[in-house]
């Protein structure tokens, strides 16, 4: 047998639940995808791309041809560029660009084989490692809600998700595509 909401309670969950669709759950989307978004860019700030020319580069910010060590153009195709000529990687100086840039055409010389791109990436974390942190990019900057940023704001995206589906069927009763796993009926 159904239980029954009780009547004072009926107003405020279609209203709840009429704010969820229309607003919570739409800016919670947003969070989701935002919050993912932003954790990924944080987490390949200083992680280096290796690949052949013409190929996608991936969510580097940096990439390296493997076979001989340059370093790859990964800009739209729509933007002509003749790639850069050195890596550029946020919050280094331009010597310790050059010495990666120069690692990298050194190793690659004959193509750069894993154990070398090994040695690059070890070289890009030791240089991350002394960067300032007003020297860093910060992602949280960007849509984010302080002190919500990265996962953080996706995963309390995911949670109003959630609420909203329950309040909507506190109102309205299970949606369809949820109603095999939703005991809760009206």
């Amino acid at each position: 047998m159904a239980k029954r909401i009780p009547p004072a309670l009926e107003t405020p969950l279609l209203l709840m639940a009429i704010f969820g669709m229309l607003v919570a759950g739409p800016v919670a989307f947003v969070a989701v995808i935002a919050g993912f978004g932003e954790q990924r860019a944080a987490d390949n700030t200083y992680v280096v791309g290796f690949a052949h020319t013409g190929d996608d580069c991936g969510p580097e910010a940096v990439s390296f041809d493997v076979v001989d060590g340059a370093p790859l153009g990964c800009e739209p195709a729509a933007i002509p560029a003749g790639g850069p000529s050195r890596a550029n990687f946020p919050g280094f100086t331009d010597e310790q660009d050059r010495q990666v840039t120069d690692l990298a055409a050194q190793l690659g010389a004959e193509g750069l084989c894993p154990a070398e791109q090994q040695q690059i990436q070890r070289m890009v974390d030791g240089f991350a490692a002394t960067v300032p942190e007003s020297r860093r990019p910060h992602y949280d900057e960007g849509v984010s809600v302080e002190p919500l940023w990265g996962a953080g704001l996706a995963w309390t995206g995911v949670g109003v998700l959630i609420a909203c589906v329950v309040v909507y069927s506190l109102a309205f009763g299970p949606p369809r595509c949820l109603a095999w796993v939703w005991p809760l009926r009206r």
